[in-house]
């Protein structure tokens, strides 16, 4: 709908939420696991549910190839929209298509970040990854695997700071860029924290895998919920 020109502007381009807010809080695990195993065993059926559509539309998407670029980005948004929901304790499985209601900027914002990540990413581990090569190249094991150790240990040390910047795109209505720069300043002082987060969820995640794969459809959405948990404690709801 056409915005009034004389109208008030509207806070978030996305959900029509507050505007994109600086982030002083910080987040407690503990406390992150007990309001995310809350909020997952109150909504276990739309998490469950909501986790297993935007799975199956996915590998249909990335089976179009060009659904990998143009559908997926905006399928996790709207899956982070549904997480969000759950969390806030109004969760509803249609939340999984609301990027579609402003798909260019959802599309765009989402690619930036994912864009962004990669290069990211592949910037860290470089330096590492050299290390290596050069040692197994001169038959040198002991550096090799002091590269792979600085990769492990520089990788691990910067990419968990950046994981809530999708929240800030669903949540906040920002672009890829500013997530970036929001979750790497809300994470300043929990560097650790980050880590650790990164570690608990994974743990429980591959718990899900031991259980013959099929916990892993209540791991792995109540993996997701605990991230969430922890963000809302950062950027409390407006």
């Amino acid at each position: 709908m056409t915005q009034n020109p004389f109208e008030s502007p509207q806070a978030n381009p996305y959900t029509n939420q507050a505007p994109a807010q600086a982030t002083t809080g910080q987040f407690d695990i503990g406390q992150a696991i007990s309001d995310g195993w809350a909020a997952m065993t109150a909504n276990a059926g739309v998490a469950i549910g909501g986790t297993v559509v935007v799975g199956l539309l996915s590998v249909l998407a990335a089976i179009t190839i060009i659904g990998y670029f143009v559908l997926l980005p905006v399928l996790a948004y709207g899956m982070l929209r549904l997480l969000l929901n759950i969390t806030d304790g109004e969760g509803d499985i249609n939340d999984i298509f609301s990027g579609f209601q402003n798909y260019g900027s959802v599309l765009g914002s989402m690619l930036m970040f994912m864009l962004i990540m990669i290069v990211v990413m592949i910037g860290v581990s470089l330096p590492g990854m050299v290390l290596a090569g050069v040692g197994g190249a001169l038959e040198l094991p002991a550096l090799a695997v002091l590269g792979q150790m600085i990769n492990l240990v520089i990788t691990y040390a910067i990419t968990p700071r950046l994981y809530f910047g999708p929240f800030f795109i669903a949540d906040q209505g920002v672009g890829g860029l500013d997530a970036l720069k929001m979750s790497w300043k809300a994470t300043r002082e929990q560097k650790l924290m980050s880590f650790i987060l990164l570690l608990v969820t994974g743990i429980i995640g591959f718990a899900g895998v031991i259980a013959c794969g099929v916990g892993l459809l209540f791991s792995l959405p109540l993996s997701y919920i605990i991230w969430t948990a922890a963000y809302r404690q950062m950027v409390p709801r407006t």
